[in-house]
């Protein structure tokens, strides 16, 4: 099963199409990135573990030019990224220590946590000894959208993070005015977009806006998706005259046959109001249960800070890692700290972070925002466990000792 990446909803906040190609001019384009599927082994300082399970990159959409901006403080190259991720290796094979080295992220996600290394995290290798020191790196293509395949703007759309919907046709980019000559190329890279989404001699968007009677979504009960898992299937469907559905056919999927069969058994189950269409589609996608990472291990507080001070309450949720929180991974971070007798919060520092350096870096953003219980006299070298779990926390899921 694959799962769905962060990199589309970076996309739609940092790259707004319209507005990116009015910037451009008419050299704007929409393009697919595309990634090889993962290897078949990776190099480690102490050895090559076997990987035993691990989804692709996805594929996602976006908006094109061979004069790059500066995005998030970052420029976007001309030329295809390079992903670039470290990490080592538990015993029973589960990537950890995960950190982006690449020398630039295709997009970053909103808090600045490396949009790569989710993927690599939801990794198996085959168990038996603990590796340190591994690297994958991966070359990434741009594909034109009008020499994508049908197959391949499927994966984009099927990826993409949102909810199921049965008017999946107006997925992906969306269409604007050729208001200037300068526009017409990228509004044609956009309808090019949808035309291909579309199967052939679809006349489902052409026939009106479709209306639904009853609409049914798949049953995921017992599933048994592992945890991390995110499953999703596209389905090509008619609607006949009197609204009942036909030719139903799974047009992409993530792999999961049984989600794909209760992803027609919805479509089967669903009614719409006329008139006859053909050619419609539908996608749907179903997350599994957290990823979650064994607990933090015993703390060894400093005598200058014997027993911390209460934190006040913070939105654990706010500070999430997006990326990781999109993937539904958790996570934890050992934060050392000080404290002023006013109760201020200063010289915070992560000391070890998993599976991912990025759930560090959310800890000592959340601690900076936060104010300790004044204690009435200067601690040094406090620490403290911040854990980041589902389902999310409204208040610091913070301790002093492992809970």
């Amino acid at each position: 099963m694959r799962h769905a990446r962060a990199w589309a909803a970076a996309a739609a906040v940092l790259l707004c199409a319209a507005s990116v190609a009015r910037a451009r001019g008419a050299d704007a384009r929409v393009e697919l990135l595309a990634y090889p599927p993962p290897p078949a082994s990776v190099a480690c300082a102490d050895g090559r573990p076997r990987l035993a399970s691990g989804d692709p990159f996805p594929t996602i959409w976006l908006v094109r030019s061979d004069r790059p901006p500066a995005v998030a403080g970052r420029t976007l190259r001309a030329s295809p990224p390079q992903i670039e991720v470290a990490f080592d290796i538990t015993a029973d094979g589960r990537p950890h220590a995960l950190r982006d080295t690449g020398p630039l992220a295709p997009l970053p996600s909103i808090d600045g946590s490396a949009a790569d290394a989710v993927i690599v995290g939801t990794w198996r290798f085959a168990p038996g000894r603990p590796y340190a020191g591994c690297r994958v790196r991966a070359e990434g293509r741009f594909v034109h959208v009008e020499d994508a395949s049908r197959s391949l703007i499927l994966d984009v759309v099927g990826e993409a993070s949102g909810g199921s919907t049965y008017n999946a046709l107006d997925a992906g980019p969306r269409p604007i005015p050729a208001s200037s000559p300068a526009m017409t190329a990228f509004a044609n890279d956009i309808a090019a977009f949808h035309r291909i989404l579309a199967a052939p001699g679809s006349t489902c968007a052409s026939a009106g806006p479709l209306h639904a009677l009853r609409k049914a979504t798949p049953d995921t009960a017992g599933l048994g998706d592992p945890p991390g898992a995110r499953d999703w299937a596209l389905v090509d469907y008619d609607v006949s005259a009197d609204g009942r559905t036909a030719n139903a056919r799974i047009a992409g999927s993530s792999g999961n046959q049984a989600y794909d069969a209760r992803a027609l058994a919805a479509v089967g189950a669903s009614v719409f109001e006329g008139p006859a269409r053909t050619g419609c589609l539908a996608v749907f996608r179903h997350s599994g249960p957290p990823l979650a990472w064994p607990k933090e291990p015993p703390l060894k507080q400093a005598e200058r800070c014997p027993a911390p001070p209460a934190l006040a309450a913070e939105d654990v949720s706010r500070f999430y890692p997006a990326v990781y929180q999109a993937e539904k991974i958790e996570g934890w971070a050992l934060v050392r700290f000080d404290v002023a007798a006013s109760g201020t919060v200063t010289n915070v520092r992560a000391v070890r972070a998993e599976p991912a350096a990025a759930f560090g870096q959310a800890a000592l953003r959340m601690l900076s925002a936060s104010k300790a219980v004044a204690p009435g006299h200067a601690e040094t070298g406090c620490l403290i466990a911040v854990a980041f779990k589902f389902p999310l926390a409204r208040s610091m899921a913070a301790t002093a000792s492992p809970p």
